[in-house]
């Protein structure tokens, strides 16, 4: 039992440290939560990305086109 907790432990640490580096994870859960303090934190304050960027899908699409 001690392994799979400490596994799972592992495991959740490991998803926050990704979920950590990358904000574009962390503007999808800030949207589905409508946490707006977050959004204004990650657009404006820290610059992190802008309202511009692209979405994955949209840049499959624009791919498509070249």
């Amino acid at each position: 039992m001690r392994d799979k907790n400490k596994e799972r432990q592992q495991t959740l640490e490991r998803y926050q440290e990704l979920y950590d580096q990358d904000p574009e994870l962390r503007v999808i859960a800030a949207n589905s939560e409508g946490d707006l303090d977050l959004l204004q934190e990650t657009f404006f304050v820290k610059g992190e990305l802008t309202i511009t960027d692209s979405t994955p899908k949209e840049k499959m699409e624009l791919a498509t086109y070249v």
